[in-house]
């Protein structure tokens, strides 16, 4: 199927976007220049570098839901279910892009409420890229039969939800630790001190949040056992990769 390679897409997009001048403000990812800032082949201009940035991260979220509807079609599932993924799909980049506006709104007037803070960035990072790890998790259960392993009725899709959640969290956390820590983490480092942004480091200092890195990881790892009882390894494999990962 194709359609893993159709949501890899979505996530490169919201990539591309949140590299961009008006967002993160980023010139390299994972020690390469990012799309905004690469010379390809000298085709066009530097001013012009970020509107490419820009229509080509639209045009991969088309072809990603494209993709994943020619692929479901062609599989043969049914139009309801395609239509579920479809919708799935969509409400993710409509969270994706509400994620984006509360960081942006946070960094220029800040969390009002101190109390409010870590409710705020916890919010930020389920919508900011905890959707797109969402929708990774849940459109299997959702194509997935009655049969399977892995019950489809709301209960068991409210938990896989939660787990995304979860495990956006977890790499927020360790990505704002790795900004203050690491020289080497593929990008500019102290990159969230100069955009000004509000972080659980920021928030709760280093040492705390390591200890609340701690406790959700507990908490995400006893929800995949109880999300898939009979054993997900593999996903504990990603959950502690997010966790213990240096860049």
């Amino acid at each position: 199927m194709k359609s893993p390679c159709g949501i890899e897409y979505l996530r490169t997009s919201s990539l591309i976007l949140d590299d961009l001048s008006a967002q993160d403000n980023s010139d390299f990812r994972r020690d390469r220049p990012t799309l905004h800032k690469a010379a390809i082949h000298d085709d066009i201009p530097d001013n012009l570098c970020e509107g490419r940035a820009q229509l080509s991260a639209i045009d991969l979220i088309a072809f990603c839901m494209s993709l994943i509807n020619h692929d479901l079609v062609t599989n043969g599932f049914p139009p309801e279910r395609i239509n579920r993924i479809v919708g799935e799909i969509s409400s993710s980049m409509n969270g994706l892009c509400i994620g984006q506006m509360m960081d942006l709104r946070a960094r220029h007037m800040g969390i009002r409420k101190e109390v409010e803070q870590l409710d705020e960035l916890d919010h930020i990072a389920q919508f900011k890229t905890g959707k797109a790890i969402e929708i990774v998790l849940i459109t299997p259960a959702n194509l997935s039969s009655p049969s399977t392993s892995v019950n489809t009725e709301p209960n068991e899709l409210s938990n896989i939800r939660e787990l995304g959640r979860l495990m956006e969290i977890l790499f927020q956390m360790q990505d704002n630790l790795l900004d203050v820590e690491s020289e080497n983490i593929g990008k500019p480092a102290a990159l969230a001190v100069k955009n000004n942004t509000v972080t659980y480091v920021s928030r709760l200092g280093v040492e705390s949040t390591r200890q609340r890195l701690k406790e959700f990881r507990r908490r995400t790892l006893q929800l995949v056992d109880e999300c898939w009882p009979s054993g997900a390894g593999t996903i504990k494999d990603v959950v502690n990769y997010i966790v213990d990962r240096k860049n």
